[in-house]
């Protein structure tokens, strides 16, 4: 399956509703038609704000040792308190 734009999945969800069918989109654009079947659900139950692409989270390395640091103090916390 080849990575489509923003736009393409949009263009798929729109002439998918005007009564294209899945096997002429799964062509055109060279995506298996089950993945059509399932980015026009998403599209359908969840708007256009889906396919938006987004860039995964960058986490320092100093915040993700306080991060590693606070969980452990939870756990001993939580284990004293056990007993």
């Amino acid at each position: 399956m080849s990575k489509l734009t923003v736009k393409e999945k949009i263009e798929i969800y729109e002439k998918r509703q005007q009564g294209i069918t899945i096997s002429s989109l799964s062509q055109k654009y060279n995506v298996h038609g089950e993945n059509l079947k399932y980015l026009i659900c998403l599209i359908k139950r969840h708007g256009y704000g889906v396919v938006e692409r987004k860039n995964n989270r960058y986490y320092s390395p100093d915040l993700k040792e306080e991060e590693s640091t606070t969980e452990e103090k939870v756990s001993v916390v939580s284990e004293l308190q056990q007993n």
